[in-house]
């Protein structure tokens, strides 16, 4: 159980998602940008993390939005100060 998370979470793409998903729901127009790559690059990030349980999606006209349930931070607590860490190094 815990593999698969920490495996999706060790590409350095997958964690900047999850540090965008963190401040709330974004489509992959929003998110691709960011990560300054293609976009089917993205959607297989994506893809990868909605896999390992750690993100869903919800369609809203003709875009898709991913973002982390609450439930997940329940589920694996680390989670949460994993993410505030990363942000926190990578401001510096």
């Amino acid at each position: 159980m815990y593999v698969e998370i920490l495996k999706a979470l060790a590409d350095e793409k997958r964690l900047q998602i999850m540090c965008l998903l963190f401040h709330g729901a974004r489509c992959v127009c929003e998110i691709e940008p960011a990560l300054k790559c293609s976009q089917s690059s993205t959607s297989k990030h994506l893809i990868k993390l909605k896999q390992a349980g750690l993100i869903e999606s919800q369609k809203k006209g003709q875009w898709v939005h991913y973002y982390i349930p609450e439930s997940v931070f329940s589920k694996y607590p680390f989670l949460k100060s994993l993410i505030e860490e990363v942000e926190q190094l990578r401001s510096r």
